[in-house]
């Protein structure tokens, strides 16, 4: 009479354990993810049906792909990966290796990641060479394009270098750290906008560490606790923006010595935000940015790199970002080589 008993219990347990697997599966609220290239979205919100192959499914042979996950990481595939419906999302498989609760998937492999600024200004500090980044915040690559069709970007044009690719999630305080410390969110640590911490050493670490003179310009908030202090810019004029008194600020540091100097100008993103990425507010605004680096060019003999933390996609009534897809994700990268004229 034990055994049997015991016998019904063992049979319920089982019963119990796949019907909650079943029912777990059944409860999972799929989000569609975006495979995107550096020009455009190819799927946008996309779930699969069924089990697909990444090349079937764009129609098209790839190479490599780059698949994106809900914390950031990268993982390099090719077309032969399969999309499913897995228990945690949308998944990816190729060669035994199976990824979970991707997000996007960036078709090629030929562009960098925002992650080479770090490199690009390592290099010049360790050669000896002057050199000042700029941060245009909520830079779309999209935005360039059109801009560069109208012939309306003076500077910009003459030193464009290459699309580059955005971090998951495309946010500032996650795109600032990977362009400052060279890695992604799982190793620095800053994920979205709620970390201001990072894990690893930053661009402006190494730099002290060398006794370079430097100087970072911001705004008039600390995105980042980076090792040194930033100054920071007060809307002294009251004009609602705090882009020209950064310029001014950079323009008088140029007077002094400095090795590195790097600044942020906001105001990009703040009128996608208000009006839209593609609004007449937001394009005219990246006319007068592109006439500040025109000024900023006749002062400055080192190198200047030009780069963007995010871009921005158009809502109903104005612009936001922050989801893995091309607009949001890729950016424009600039390079203006030294002059040591200045």
């Amino acid at each position: 009479m034990l055994k049997k008993i015991n016998l019904i219990v063992l049979i319920i347990l089982i019963a119990t354990v796949f019907y909650g697997c079943n029912k777990a599966s059944e409860d999972v609220v799929y989000t569609g993810i975006y495979i995107f290239n550096e020009n455009e979205n190819i799927k946008s919100d996309y779930i699969p049906d069924e089990d697909i192959a990444l090349s079937d499914l764009v129609g098209q042979s790839i190479d490599s792909c780059v698949i994106i996950t809900s914390r950031g990481e990268e993982v390099i595939m090719d077309g032969n990966t399969i999309l499913k419906k897995g228990e945690k999302g949308i998944q990816a498989e190729f060669d035994n290796i199976m990824v979970d609760d991707i997000v996007g998937i960036y078709i090629g492999d030929e562009i960098p990641g925002i992650s080479k600024l770090y490199y690009d200004v390592k290099d010049s500090i360790d050669s000896e060479e002057k050199v000042l980044a700029v941060f245009l915040d909520g830079f779309s690559y999209e935005q360039y394009l059109i801009l560069k069709q109208s012939d309306s970007l003076k500077f910009l044009n003459g030193v464009f270098l290459t699309p580059a690719r955005s971090v998951y999630v495309p946010v500032t305080n996650a795109g600032f750290a990977s362009m400052i410390t060279g890695t992604l969110p799982p190793v620095n640590g800053v994920y979205d906008r709620s970390y201001r911490g990072f894990n690893v050493e930053s661009i402006f670490g190494y730099a002290k560490s060398l006794d370079k003179k430097q100087l970072l310009i911001e705004g008039d908030i600390k995105i980042l606790n980076t090792e040194i202090e930033p100054m920071l810019s007060v809307d002294a004029n009251k004009n609602g923006d705090t882009d020209d008194e950064a310029y001014i600020a950079l323009i008088q540091a140029m007077e002094d010595d400095y090795d590195f100097l790097f600044v942020h100008f906001h105001g990009i993103d703040d009128r996608g935000h208000s009006y839209g990425p593609y609004a007449t507010e937001t394009m005219e605004y990246i006319e007068l940015i592109d006439e500040y680096l025109g000024q900023i060019d006749n002062f400055w003999g080192g190198k200047i790199l030009i780069i963007a933390d995010h871009g921005m996609h158009k809502t109903e009534s104005s612009g936001d970002h922050g989801e893995c897809r091309y607009e949001d994700m890729i950016v424009p990268y600039f390079i203006r080589e030294s002059t040591n004229e200045k």
